[in-house]
């Protein structure tokens, strides 16, 4: 499944084959015990944003919990919803809570000019934390000590407070997770290895001396996830994506067996065993009493077809996101792999389905952009020569999403060419989306952070192409008309030179915009609610615009005049449509649908 001859491939399955036959079999991961229950779900309202919200900390009565999304921290009654923390705590603005093991809450939050962690004392007044403002508290189970995470220069410090004083001791680097051991007199910490692998450590919290306790443990390479010891001090709970090491092809398997599970870890001898999993990644284990709290995560997505007039979608394709259309009308184009927290997006690659006139497979679903990293679908030419693409491609399986020996740019292959004839376009992208093709097929328009400017906001780029060559002849940012300050996505009129531009404007919702293709003569078409890239296409007239929007709590998809006008609900239902692609003979929109679950789930340690 990587670029190149069919060769490692071969190599890998057989050897994966062989090891299925041999004593290296893992056991199958079992379903989370039928005892668990679930104390909160999120209704995740995006795409990809939200995938890794997680509950991070829990009240002793299991009552509150404060979990985490999109940078935003809320306190939860897990009975009655979200807890209003700005006037309970005496601040401007919460950025952080964390729940204490006494069931007291610490908020981190802006008060005046001054911002930095606070608490209720016994009289209600609030009171000043001696905590970093952009570190996170973790409190003993007596709530006697802190240790917390600070940078000093570029030295990473883990600071320990006790009641006989402070201590700080210099780290490697950035620790994954830290916890406290029952008795205080030590902490387990979770820290990056090679390779994307991680090790857990015994740190004294007297004299700040470390030892390994278990290394090459199969964790998140990324984040910050939590670890949990257990009452008796000789055993932790972690999330790990297998109890060994995975081979690096492994992590860009679509299909691999490598969501993340919660491990029981014996302190002591480093033996591990599944304490509690799901069908989606399980993450994040708190130890509340004698209880185990996680967070479940799965997402289930496909290619669906819809009547370009509205109506209810029809499956195409399973383990599907993005659709794309040939010219012909005969083929779809998607990305697929599953959604894994420990391989981000390393999995994803490109196919195609060859389809009917009614949008109904007449084949089955097969592989087209398959290498090492990301890939996006493929976008064909107008005239079906070429296809474009993004890709994080890199000569060599990586561990991790950001990676230094991966790209983020655009691709460009001829039709039935071999996988080493792919063309590298670009090579300033930096989150780049998907191109689009101008009408006459001689042009790509896409959107991309601007890595010369370090702007971490999103603008369009055209590049030029040699038709005969597939060779770049020209590159830039695209000049956007007043008003518009970037763009989410784009797409090429398939009847001019205009283009369809979906801005994210104030925070929760988009704004439609149509330019031409130098920049110029923008006009607003429609703003709308929505919180990720909702995506936008042509009919093949020019005429109307097809796009998703937030309808209550699920994304569906509209239809708009081109020349501005009265929206049109097209789509209803229980799950979210987005990503919508009209069909060159203008009958149908190709369209991801999805569904996210999120759920924190409780469930009895045993003795």
């Amino acid at each position: 499944m990587r670029v190149g001859s069919a060769g490692p491939v071969r190599t890998f399955v057989a050897g994966f084959a062989a090891c299925v036959g041999a004593a290296c079999v893992q056991p199958p991961t079992p379903i989370a015990p039928a005892t668990s229950e679930v104390i909160h779900s999120h209704d995740a309202t995006t795409w990809f944003e939200e995938y890794f919200a997680r509950a991070t900390s829990v009240s002793p009565d299991g009552r509150r919990l404060v979990f985490e999304s999109r940078g935003t921290a809320t306190l939860i009654d897990v009975e009655h919803g979200v807890l209003r923390m700005e006037a309970w705590a005496g601040v401007d603005e919460v950025t952080g809570v964390v729940i204490r093991p006494s069931g007291d809450v610490a908020v981190r939050g802006r008060h005046g000019d001054s911002t930095g962690w606070y608490e209720r004392d016994r009289s209600g007044r609030r009171r000043a934390i001696d905590v970093s403002s952009d570190a996170v508290p973790r409190w003993s189970d007596d709530g006697e000590s802190i240790a917390y995470q600070a940078p000093s220069g570029t030295q990473w410090m883990l600071h320990i407070v006790t009641r006989t004083g402070r201590r700080a001791v210099p780290m490697p680097m950035r620790a994954h997770a830290v916890a406290w051991y029952p008795d205080a007199s030590a902490l387990l910490v979770l820290m990056p290895e090679a390779a994307g692998l991680s090790a857990l450590h015994r740190m004294n919290a007297q004299t700040g001396e470390m030892r390994v306790i278990a290394g090459g443990l199969d964790a998140e390479p990324s984040g910050a996830p939590t670890i949990a010891i257990a009452p008796d001090g000789r055993h932790a709970y972690i999330a790990l994506a297998s109890a060994g090491t995975p081979m690096p092809e492994e992590r860009h398997d679509p299909r691999a067996d490598r969501d993340l599970d919660i491990y029981e870890l014996d302190l002591t001898t480093g033996a591990r065993r599944v304490a509690a999993a799901t069908s989606g990644d399980d993450t994040n284990p708190l130890r509340v009493g004698g209880s185990l709290v996680w967070t479940s995560t799965r997402v289930d997505a496909s290619v669906v077809a819809i009547p370009v007039e509205g109506g209810t979608p029809r499956s195409v394709v399973e383990d599907a996101q993005a659709p794309t259309w040939h010219p012909n009308g005969r083929q779809i184009g998607y990305f697929f792999g599953d959604w894994r927290a420990a391989d981000w997006a390393l999995n994803w690659d490109g196919g195609a389905v060859q389809v009917d006139t009614a949008a109904r497979p007449t084949a089955p679903p097969a592989p087209l952009l398959v290498g090492y990293h990301e890939d996006f679908p493929p976008v064909w030419s107008p005239n079906g020569r070429w296809f474009a693409y993004h890709s994080h491609r890199s000569a060599r399986p990586v561990a991790a999403y950001a990676d230094p020996g991966s790209t983020d740019d655009i691709y460009l292959r001829a039709a039935g060419a071999p996988a080493t004839a792919e063309i590298r376009l670009t090579d300033f992208g930096l989150e780049a989306g998907s191109p689009d093709w101008s009408p006459e097929g001689t042009r790509l328009v896409f959107t991309s952070f601007d890595r010369s400017a370090g702007a971490r906001h999103s603008f369009p780029f055209l590049i030029a192409l040699d038709t005969a060559t597939g060779r770049a002849t020209s590159s830039g940012r695209l000049r956007l008309p007043p008003g518009i300050s970037g763009a989410e996505m784009v797409a090429w009129s398939p009847a001019g030179e205009e283009i369809a531009v979906e801005e994210a404007g104030s925070p929760g919702r988009h704004v439609l915009w149509v330019m031409q293709s130098d920049g110029s003569a923008g006009r607003k078409i429609v703003d709308y609610p929505m919180r990720t890239y909702g995506g936008v296409d042509w009919t093949p007239d020019g005429k109307t615009l097809i796009y998703s929007a937030l309808s209550g709590t699920r994304m569906q998809l509209f239809a708009i005049p081109a020349a501005g006008g009265v929206p049109r609900r097209l789509t209803s239902g229980t799950e979210h449509l987005l990503h919508p692609q009209v069909s060159p003979d203008g009958r149908w929109i190709a369209a991801t649908r999805l569904t996210h679950s999120i759920e924190v789930r409780r469930m009895r340690l045993g003795p």
